[in-house]
Parts: structure tokens; C-alpha cells; sequence
């Protein structure tokens, strides 16, 4: 499966302290919470991620836009 044939889960990303970026997303296969992380860049790597409950060729995390963002202790 391409990831342009993937689903885009809608979340939004935190920076914590430490530099480091995480996003909690609803799972469209499972509908629970998922969290995956997006490195220690300036930006977090978005992209494809696979589910964690399921089989299928995962979802796309959302691109990171400056003003959604906050920190998080």
C-alpha cells in the first residue's frame, strides 16, 4: 500500500522538555489512543506509522504546524 492510499489521523504534537516529540492520536482501526514519538528535531518527522493494533498498512501523522504546539512538563 503507498502512503498517499493511507488514512491521515488527525493529533496534535508536544514538545516535551527533554527536546523530544510525541503525538496521541485516536486509531481509526481500533478507535483507542496511540502514541508515537516524531525524533528531537526542530520539526517532528510526521509520515507513515504503523498501528499498533492491527495488521494493515498503518496511518499518516499529521504535519507539525508551529501554533498547535506546547510544551509539556
Amino acid at each position: 500500500m503507498a502512503d498517499n492510499d493511507l488514512i491521515t489521523v488527525k493529533g496534535q504534537w508536544v514538545r516535551g522538555k527533554s527536546g523530544v516529540w510525541t503525538i496521541r492520536v485516536i486509531c481509526p482501526f481500533c478507535g483507542k489512543h496511540h502514541s508515537h514519538g516524531g525524533g528531537d528535531g526542530d520539526t517532528p518527522y510526521a509520515g507513515h506509522r504503523a498501528s499498533d493494533c492491527a495488521s494493515t498498512g498503518g496511518y499518516m501523522l499529521p504535519e507539525y504546524v508551529q501554533d498547535q504546539t506546547q510544551e509539556r512538563d
